[in-house]
């Protein structure tokens, strides 16, 4: 079986504590995060806990693509947002097209000390698996 586009799986595992000491550095926080994204994460319990996740995510989608050129891409471009109660990437049309058809899957989550989030890429038409007789 081929498929048009590659499947790609990327992980990341954020500590918290170490996070805290980049999101004190200025600018670090809108650098990275959209307003979108930020607005989610200060109306959390722990906003600090949602960023790492949300970053933890960014790096896990850089690890999916699996193109070494995503490094160039504004981290604003690649967002977590909510849809339906559940966390979803929401990516700038040009880097949608770097995405070769594929469809983004993603699970985040976190405690007081660690984050971390899965991103799978799937081709949006991978063939159904045969019924079984």
């Amino acid at each position: 079986m081929t498929y048009p586009a590659k499947p790609g799986i990327g992980i990341d595992i954020v500590d918290i504590d170490q996070f805290e000491n980049a999101m004190q550095r200025e600018g670090f926080r809108e650098k990275v995060f959209s307003p979108a994204e930020i607005e989610i994460c200060e109306g959390k319990p722990d906003p600090l806990a949602s960023y790492a996740a949300r970053f933890a995510v960014k790096e896990a989608f850089f690890k999916a693509l699996g193109d070494p050129g995503m490094k160039a891409v504004p981290w604003t471009q690649i967002e977590t947002l909510v849809e339906n109660d559940t966390p979803a990437l929401q990516l700038t049309p040009a880097l949608e097209a770097r995405m070769m058809g594929r469809f983004p899957f993603i699970s985040l989550t976190h405690s007081h000390k660690i984050a971390a989030a899965v991103v799978l890429l799937l081709p949006a038409n991978i063939p159904s698996p045969p019924e079984l007789n």
